[in-house]
């Protein structure tokens, strides 16, 4: 009988940027923006604003397009760490379907450094697996920019990245 061996998974390729506005993300195929509540700016410039604000208060979860950028927006429900993880697990099964191969996580400014951290660390978890040499991997992402709005403090870049 083979014996099968557990080895790690492509390294990821992640990229750490503070002080990015949207705009600069243009070339960015698939952008996920953590945004709260109170701030849906990409939401209101759009013409199916109440189609995507429906989809937001239903599901978390909504597709935009903007310029060429296929944007998932995250909003941010409940800003539990357990909560955070689950959106940022759902948000890469949402790439996954598409088959995306490169992502960017980007934060608004509203949105809580605590609170991004934790959306990013349940992100990077669920794209890294120990596969069977034997049997097929699930496609993970891999290069991921991790985009901030604001400038952060340079504790809050040592901990972000």
């Amino acid at each position: 009988m083979e014996k099968t061996q557990f080895v790690r998974s492509a390294p990821v390729k992640a990229d750490f940027k503070s002080g990015t506005k949207f705009e600069e993300l243009n070339e960015q195929t698939h952008v996920v923006v953590l945004q709260s509540k109170e701030n849906l700016d990409l939401v209101k410039n759009s013409e199916s604003h109440n189609f995507i604000s429906e989809d937001l208060q239903k599901s978390g979860f909504a597709w935009v397009y903007q310029c060429k950028s296929r944007v998932l927006l995250v909003l941010n429900q409940k800003p539990t760490p357990i909560a955070l993880r689950k959106q940022a697990v759902d948000s890469i099964e949402k790439l996954r379907d598409i088959k995306a191969s490169n992502a960017t996580i980007y934060i608004t400014q509203d949105m809580d450094f605590t609170a991004a951290k934790h959306f990013i660390q349940g992100f990077m978890m669920w794209n890294y697996q120990f596969e069977m040499k034997s049997l097929p991997g699930v496609d993970l992402l891999k290069n991921i920019s991790i985009c901030f709005e604001k400038d952060l403090s340079d504790q809050e870049k040592c901990e972000a990245s």
